[in-house]
């Protein structure tokens, strides 16, 4: 910036930096905090003492449980700078807590109390890292940090690796670790905890653990005078080469008796399609050290299906799965509740199920392997709209199409749409066909530079169920710079008794149906129904009778078909569409509006 404009002179500031200079103030002494943390018969309370004003109306109060939840009491003031809460906790079930205040001119005082000691981090670079046997080289095969240690463990052999805990206070831990996938582990994994006199297994896995993601190893009761240290020992049982990974260890004094956690506080889902089953993933999660079992889980109004077998114990710190879903034939609000019964104390958890059915609907993403082909050179896209990749085909490697592919459940009218990132070397001219059972029914060219990052209509089409439906995108001659993009195209029913499976197969008679929508900006869609094949002629007329447009083609078979007026290059008015095939003529007038 200070090459560009040389001639400015310029002065970098904080937030807060510049408040003080706006307020011309030479105060920069942050606000002393007392803070007093005491316990009685109701648990934890606390007094905030400050030697000035501050900012903020209370002083600002986060604290932590030892099931790492978040708690912001309102302090209540009692006095001039001071303040008063009551935590209503026992000491023994929190973790820490901090206080943090500003004084009128911004500056920032924060002071921390621990009722447990801070959790420690270790990795294969930490000072207490060490190797006690086998191979071990860097690896960029990592999990946790930018590196871990690699070692080939030898049929019959054993490899062994570990963290010097000494620098730990004393006191009970629980120990995680994390290691990256890797293609051959070892048979048998065991983490010991050893001191000078004592050698103690924590906990054995075999055939690997799953990667990236913290397991617990065990717990430790650790004094820091007796050269503490955690070992993790791979052994090969097989005739194979086998390999180890170790890269991470997470220690924790804060650890609670087990209980049941999940994320999912609860099913919303304001946008199901029906005709389409809805499956819905509840992770559970023993959050303590002991065990927990799971006794009867059901949804009180039965209104979905449990998949597979239901979990019915939790290790310490383990994870399992509930698999469930939902399928419905018709726009259907759904309001029930999950409860899982689990033990001890018999305790119930609630998941409230708020689930809307609307409209069917199907989308196809570049991810899908089934509904998604390409031809052409394609390549992927940090950029997105849809999920969290899109493909783009450079044109000088050739031409190149993609097909999105869809067998509609259910009859009816339905919006075509696609959702592509926003580019500025797109195609301006790309050719989008719709095709049903491999008869085209409709097909336009439209500029890819255009926002498509929602989802974009291009075609409004009828669709037969359990028909092919076939949705192209391609460009063929575009000039090298030009890239073609996918990334998702979604079908959406607009009006399932918009006409029956048999006029579509075979119309009574052959017409020009009313132009959608009427008036129209820039498009309109113009349906007609064929009662055997042949060719049509589109022609549009503005009020002096000059022609406009001209579209012509011929149909092998009778049925009903749309074609997309582009008006986007006209000006205001009224236009007349006039519909020929064989001995029928007729017409319509439509009003286009800018």
């Amino acid at each position: 910036m200070g090459e560009e404009y040389p001639d400015v002179k310029y002065h970098y500031l904080t937030a807060v930096d510049a408040m003080q200079a706006w307020l011309g103030t030479q105060d920069s002494v942050a606000p002393q905090v007392d803070l007093q943390v005491e316990e009685d018969a109701f648990g934890i309370q606390l007094n905030i003492t400050t030697d000035e004003p501050i900012f903020q109306i209370h002083p600002f109060v986060a604290v932590e449980n030892i099931k790492k939840e978040l708690i912001l009491p309102k302090p209540m003031k009692i006095g001039e700078n001071t303040w008063f809460v009551r935590l209503g906790i026992p000491a023994d079930d929190l973790y820490r807590l901090g206080v943090a205040v500003t004084d009128t001119v911004g500056n920032l005082t924060t002071e921390h109390y621990n009722f447990r000691p801070n959790d420690v981090w270790m990795d294969d670079e930490s000072p207490e890292y060490f190797e006690s046997r086998g191979y071990w080289k860097e690896t960029d095969n990592w999990a946790w940090g930018t590196t871990a240690r690699e070692t080939p463990v030898l049929p019959g052999d054993s490899v062994t690796a570990g963290f010097d805990l000494s620098g730990l206070e004393a006191g009970t831990w629980n120990l995680f670790f994390q290691v990256p996938e890797t293609d051959n582990p070892v048979d048998r994994l065991t983490i010991r905890y050893v001191t000078e006199d004592t050698v103690i297994s924590m906990n054995r896995f075999h055939h690997g653990v799953k990667p990236h993601q913290w397991i617990f190893g065990g717990s430790i009761n650790l004094d820091p005078v007796d050269y503490p240290r955690v070992e993790f020992t791979g052994r090969n049982y097989s005739l194979k080469h086998q390999d180890l990974i170790l890269d991470a260890v997470h220690l924790s004094a804060c650890y609670t008796e087990g209980y049941l956690y999940t994320q999912t506080s609860k099913i919303h889902e304001p946008e199901a399609s029906y005709f389409d089953t809805l499956f819905i993933d509840i992770p559970l999660q023993n959050g303590g050290i002991t065990p927990i079992t799971l006794g009867n889980i059901t949804l009180t109004q039965s209104t979905g299906t449990f998949i597979g077998v239901n979990p019915t114990n939790l290790d310490p710190y383990a994870r399992d799965t509930l698999h469930l879903a939902w399928y419905y034939e018709n726009e259907t609000h759904i309001l029930d509740t999950v409860k899982i019964h689990w033990n001890p104390d018999g305790q119930i958890m609630s998941i409230p199920v708020d689930i809307t059915m609307n409209n069917y609907y199907l989308i196809v993403d570049n991810d899908d392997k089934e509904g998604y082909v390409e031809m052409g050179n394609w390549r992927t896209s940090v950029t997105q709209a849809y999920g969290p990749t899109s493909r783009f085909a450079p044109l000088a490697d050739g031409p190149s199409s993609v097909h999105y592919l869809f067998k509609p459940a259910v009859s009816g009218l339905y919006s075509v749409q696609e959702m592509i990132p926003k580019s500025e070397n797109a195609c301006d001219k790309t050719d989008y066909i719709v095709k049903v059972n491999g008869v085209t029914m409709d097909s336009i060219q439209l500029n890819q530079n255009r926002d498509f990052t929602d989802w974009f209509e291009i075609f409004q089409v009828y669709l037969p169920a359990e028909s092919q439906v076939t949705f192209t995108v391609s460009q063929k001659n575009a000039t090298s710079q030009y890239c073609l993009r996918a990334d998702a195209a979604k079908i959406i029913l607009l009006d399932k008794d918009y006409v029956s499976a048999k006029d579509i197969l075979l119309p009574s008679e052959t017409s020009l149906d009313p132009v959608y929508p009427n008036p129209f900006n820039a498009m309109a869609m113009i349906p007609f129904r064929l009662k055997e094949g042949g060719e049509v002629v589109l022609r549009m007329y503005d009020v002096t009778g000059r022609e406009v447009t001209e579209y012509v083609e011929t149909f092998t078979h009778g049925g009903r078909y749309e074609y997309v007026f582009d008006g986007s290059q006209l000006s205001s008015g009224v236009y007349i569409v006039r519909f020929s095939h064989k001995d029928v003529n007729q017409s319509r007038k439509i009003l286009l509006i800018k």
